[in-house]
């Protein structure tokens, strides 16, 4: 049997298997899905906070507008936004495809608890 830092030996434990009987099983799964799962609620929680911010967005050929934030869509290619300030006038309600979109700043971001 070859050394590896992933192996039992000698009833030891190594990286992140465990074994069983005869067999290795990889914990290191759990652990990616675990981190996964954490990344993704703390995103989550991000789209949930910007709703209802007022950002300033600076999107391709060099265009700078201004928006109350809306909801972000489940593939996250569009935004929703309300009061739209362009150079070429107020638009109500808008969507906007996050490809076009450079940056996003939130000058005043106000804290929601979750």
């Amino acid at each position: 049997m070859i050394r590896s830092s992933y192996m039992y030996m000698s009833g030891l434990r190594y990286g992140g298997h465990r074994k069983i009987g005869n067999r290795y099983f990889m914990e290191a799964d759990t652990v990616k899905q675990e981190q996964r799962t954490v990344l993704r609620e703390r995103f989550l929680r991000m789209c949930a906070a910007i709703t209802g911010q007022s950002a300033n967005i600076c999107m391709q050929e060099k265009t700078n507008v201004q928006c109350i934030l809306g909801h972000i869509d489940i593939d996250v290619q569009h935004v929703q936004v309300k009061d739209l300030l362009t150079p070429m006038g107020k638009i109500p309600h808008a969507v906007l495809r996050l490809n076009d979109v450079i940056s996003i700043q939130i000058p005043d971001l106000k804290h929601k608890e979750y």
